[in-house]
């Protein structure tokens, strides 16, 4: 039989405020300090707070409340108390954020491979200054101006998109 999905609210911020526990019911929830006890979470909480340190660099607590009441989250008490919250509700939606930190992960790769690519590809253009005429050497240079512009707009756009998608997604707003 497969085990019930079980609901998870990840609630972030830099500083632990105690209040957020009266918030919830103290048996559904667990305080982790990010900055010593990472290594006791189970494996879907790991990888949502991974995604999320990605995501938001600066916290460094989180409050999981697990099984939480989708219909009574006190959002604005959590913003007041300076929290922000991502809410994974279903083994889909899990499944989901890990298949959108790979294509964060995918996308990091190619940036980090076209960026050695485009600087190669400068410095042959450099080189070959000597030998080709002015004239081929800078319709090269504006082309390989207008591959990098053009580049940092394709990765921007998807980079938005997503980041877009997940707010939509995971975002407690």
């Amino acid at each position: 039989m497969a085990k019930k999905f079980i609901p998870h609210l990840y609630l972030f911020a830099k500083h632990y405020n105690n209040h957020v526990s009266q918030l919830f019911d103290q048996s559904c929830i667990r305080v982790i300090d990010l900055n010593s006890h990472i290594d006791s979470m189970n494996e879907q909480d790991r990888a949502v707070v991974d995604f999320a340190l990605g995501y938001y660099i600066s916290f460094n607590y989180v409050v999981i409340v697990y099984d939480y009441d989708k219909t009574s989250i006190p959002i604005d008490q959590l913003k007041k108390l300076g929290y922000v919250g991502l809410k994974i509700s279903s083994k889909k939606n899990f499944n989901k954020l890990n298949e959108m930190k790979m294509l964060f992960d995918q996308l990091g790769q190619l940036e980090s491979d076209a960026d050695t690519y485009m600087k190669m590809l400068e410095r042959v253009l450099v080189d070959s200054e000597v030998v080709i005429s002015r004239e081929v050497f800078e319709r090269l240079n504006d082309a390989n101006t207008d591959a990098c512009n053009a580049q940092d707009f394709y990765n921007e756009t998807i980079e938005d998109g997503l980041r877009e998608a997940f707010k939509e997604t995971f975002l407690l707003d």
